[in-house]
């Protein structure tokens, strides 16, 4: 090896883990846009269509987890601990693959009654934005840990919202629900879209944990 390139190793790699992140943030909210029309989506055909979208987000977001799990073998330096930038990457994909698990379970359900559902995944496009934002933060993370820690309690915040209205969604299925087979389908499906604003908070338990670390 080189001396200029062993020397490499050792240099921070800001430039290679925030562009990656900021890559997984588009996609987190690219799925949840994806998301939102999907459930409002009555066309059978239609929604297929979009569900084939929000599973080719997936996959590309796949790929550029994999391309921060391969930087982190290859460097010895980086921006923060090593550990944390795995399990941020790796609860960052998560809601991204539980928005296309939701989405797939949709598809093969075909619930009858998507409309509570709908204000859900409005919660989960608004938590979406916010993990972009934390992601994108993080280049001045150690100027400004805040500006983090807000993106955190908005997180929680939109987690128990949404929590909220899963509670509201199944209350109403069981009062208006008789077919116990639809009820057994509207619940499925509500209850991985719960999932999702779950993953939410988790990637705020580990953005704390880096702030916690580096102030």
């Amino acid at each position: 090896m080189k001396i200029d390139d062993f020397l490499q190793l050792f240099v921070v790699k800001e430039k290679k883990f925030f562009p990656l992140f900021n890559e997984q943030g588009i996609n987190v909210v690219k799925a949840a846009e994806l998301l939102c029309k999907f459930i409002r989506e009555e066309n059978q055909e239609i929604r297929a269509e979009l569900y084939k979208k929000i599973k080719t987000v997936e996959t590309d977001n796949d790929t550029i987890t994999s391309n921060i799990y391969q930087e982190l073998n290859r460097s010895f330096v980086t921006p923060f601990d090593r550990e944390d930038i795995h399990d941020l990457a790796s609860w960052v994909d998560s809601v991204v693959d539980s928005i296309n698990s939701a989405s797939k379970r949709t598809v093969l359900y075909a619930p009858v009654n998507t409309e509570g559902m709908a204000t859900l995944t409005e919660t989960i496009l608004e938590q979406a934005k916010e993990v972009q934002k934390a992601l994108i933060g993080l280049k001045n993370v150690r100027k400004n840990p805040q500006f983090i820690l807000s993106c955190c309690d908005n997180l929680r915040r939109l987690e128990n919202k949404g929590d909220l209205q899963y509670e509201e969604y199944i209350l109403h299925l069981f009062k208006n629900q008789t077919d116990p087979i639809r009820v057994i389908k509207g619940k499925s499906v509500v209850e991985e879209l719960e999932n999702v604003t779950d993953r939410g908070k988790d990637v705020a338990g580990v953005l704390h944990r880096i702030i916690m670390k580096l102030t």
